[in-house]
């Protein structure tokens, strides 16, 4: 489960991301890595450091790019998902959720 969750997370993390274009988004990406040493396909298991990382790059910006994710995680979860929280508390949340509703449907 936790893997499967893993890959809806990094697709969430590049639609959001990538509504800046993609040129914007290889540039973010290089930075996550060259700055904080996180690549991007170890983001979902680094979530404090991806956050600390985005507000580092944007500042206050960097809350509209948590509530794209955010919505988008909504979206490919199914799950419904205030983008009133931040994006960590939010990604905590949903992944309980998505525990929950997998074990139902399994």
């Amino acid at each position: 489960m936790a893997k499967k969750f893993d890959i809806i997370l990094s697709e969430c993390i590049d639609r959001g991301i990538g509504t800046l274009g993609k040129s914007v988004a290889t540039m973010i990406y290089f930075r996550f890595e060259r700055d904080y040493g996180l690549k991007r396909k170890d983001i979902p298991q680094n979530m404090e450091l991806f956050t600390k990382a985005l507000r580092s790059i944007f500042g206050d910006g960097a809350q509209v790019l948590e509530r794209l994710i955010i919505e988008q995680l909504a979206k490919s979860t199914g799950i419904p998902i205030s983008t009133k929280k931040a994006l960590l508390t939010t990604v905590k949340e949903t992944i309980a959720n998505y525990a929950k509703m997998e074990h139902k449907l399994g």
